[in-house]
């Protein structure tokens, strides 16, 4: 298994739109869930979900309140320790369908801040942004940065340093 090659985090691909598909899809058939995660932690691994991906872009079905607590719930009821956002599909300085800057920061911030409600401070929460979600050379104003400031409850950044052209 994956756990016991020695890896530490497990990331169930995807949550998209708050429905599960993929792996989280699989995962979501396994009767013994509870059996296999207790498995992982005893070979000092997590596991958790992943919300988004480059096919999903929920900013305009659904606030990021719903969203965050959405994925946070299925991921508690699926016996998972956290979520992972991976948001994608933004547009330049950092907007999304239709939302402007300061709306897709504090979009991305509740949903964060709605799963740590369910998640508790036990629960883990991580995101995967882009590099260009960091600074000016795209356009994207500091946008994680901002994310951080009104979510600091975000545990570590998965970056992507993939697929981004000369930004990443």
């Amino acid at each position: 298994s994956v756990a016991d090659a020695g890896y530490n985090l497990i990331i169930l691909a995807f949550m998209v739109s708050g429905k599960p598909y993929d792996a989280a899809a699989g995962w979501a058939q396994i009767t013994n869930q509870q059996s296999v995660v207790n498995y992982i932690h005893n070979k000092g691994a997590r596991v958790t979900v992943s919300a988004g991906g480059s096919t999903d872009s929920p900013y305009g079905t659904m606030t990021g309140d719903a969203y965050g607590t959405t994925v946070a719930k299925w991921a508690v009821a699926n016996h998972l320790d956290g979520v992972d956002f991976d948001l994608e599909n933004f547009g330049a300085a950092f907007t999304a369908a239709g939302l402007n800057t300061n709306q897709t920061i504090k979009w991305v911030a509740d949903a964060t801040n709605a799963a740590r409600q369910i998640l508790g401070a036990s629960g883990i929460i991580t995101h995967a942004p882009q590099p260009p979600y960091f600074g000016n050379s795209y356009g994207f104003k500091n946008g994680y940065g901002e994310v951080y400031k009104a979510a600091p409850t975000i545990d570590w950044l998965l970056i992507q340093f993939y697929n981004n052209g000369p930004a990443g």
